[in-house]
Parts: C-alpha cells; structure tokens; sequence
C-alpha cells in the first residue's frame, strides 16, 4: 500500500505540474498536485522504521542526519549522486550536471514549463549554473527513502544570486531510479517555495 500511494502520488503531481492554458486548468492542474502531495506525504508519514543493512531502527530525524530507509549500499549511492551533481554545478560544469540525470527525466519548477530529458537539464543549468554564474545553491536533506528501484529524498534548499538580487529559498522532493545497469540517476526534480529555506542562509561575520 506504502508504495502504491508514493507510485500514484508522484503520478499526480507530474499531472498537476503538466503545461496548463487557461485559467481553469491551471487550477485544476493545482488541484491535481495538491492531491498527489497528500499522498505522497500520507505513504511517507506512515513509515516507521529505517532500514539500514537488514537491521530494524527507531525512525525518526536524528539530530545530526535526515530520516533514512533502505540499504547502506544503496543510500550511500544516493547520496554520492547527490555529490556529484552538486559538485558539477558549482564549477558551472552542465554536462558533469547532465550526467548524472535520467535520459527521461522532468524538471517541474514554478512559473516554467516542464524541462523534459537531458536537453532539458540542459537548458536549464547552462541559464543558471554556467561556468563564471554567481549563483550558489545551499542544501539540507531531511529524508532518504530507498523503495526497490526507486529512490525518493526530500529536503530544503536556498538559492543565492547576489548580483541579481535573487534569494530564492524552498523544499524539494527528488525521485532517483535505478537504470539498467544497476546506476541511480534523478529522474524528477520538483520544488516548492517556502521561507523555511532561509534557514539556510550562510551568517556573515562583522
């Protein structure tokens, strides 16, 4: 059941973030969305253990980490894509970026058009993440659930641009799976804003 929800729940809110044309459909694709979130965090809330090497654990946020489910072998991948890609967008590398993307995947972020395949990751690093871009991104994992071949992470980030003024902070839901050749790679990107983000915000000294 805990798979169904997450599987039909990631399904609605690709739904609800397709390109929409008239005031109607954009709120009934708003709907839509909002319907898949519930699910998805229904499915996510009623999981109660980790799972870490075949050994049952109290779940829960820790103080130090986020909320983890699944093998040590395969959250240690997730979390090394994760290295990566942001590894590869701080030097402005996009094809390092590409590379660690699903040939199918979706970038569904607001006020934009679905950002679909490699070209559309693309597209959309080589506007914002270039190499020379004054753009820094901070991020915090808050959970990590490893579901067969499907892999979900959940977290907050926030984007600084101080040359363009932008400080733009929210939460994201990544969904990675695993390809034919046994790899992880992101396979949907949504994102939400939301002022919890600041959090993050680096302090400066006097």
């Amino acid at each position: 059941m805990k798979n169904f929800l997450i599987t039909l729940g990631c399904a609605l809110i690709v739904m609800g973030c397709s390109e929409t044309s008239t005031e109607n459909t954009s709120a009934t694709h708003q709907m839509i969305k909002t319907l898949g979130i519930i699910f998805l965090a229904t499915a996510l809330l009623a999981c109660q253990t980790t799972v870490i090497n075949n050994e049952v654990v109290d779940s829960g946020k820790t103080k130090d980490g986020p909320i983890m489910e699944g093998s040590k072998e395969d959250i240690a991948a997730v979390f090394q894509v994760f290295a990566d890609w942001g590894a590869a967008r701080d030097a402005g590398n996009v094809y390092g970026v590409v590379a660690v993307h699903d040939p199918d995947m979706l970038i569904m972020t607001r006020d934009q058009e679905i950002l679909r395949g490699h070209d559309g990751v693309r597209d959309f690093y080589a506007q914002n993440y270039y190499d020379g871009s004054t753009r820094e991104m901070f991020n915090q994992v808050i959970e990590v659930r490893v579901l067969g071949e499907v892999a979900i992470v959940i977290g907050r980030f926030l984007v600084i641009d101080i040359p363009k003024e932008i400080e733009d902070p929210g939460y994201y839901l990544i969904m990675l799976r695993k390809n034919a050749e046994g790899v992880w790679k992101i396979y949907r990107d949504i994102d939400t804003p939301s002022p919890d983000g600041l959090m993050l915000k680096p302090t400066t000294s006097n």
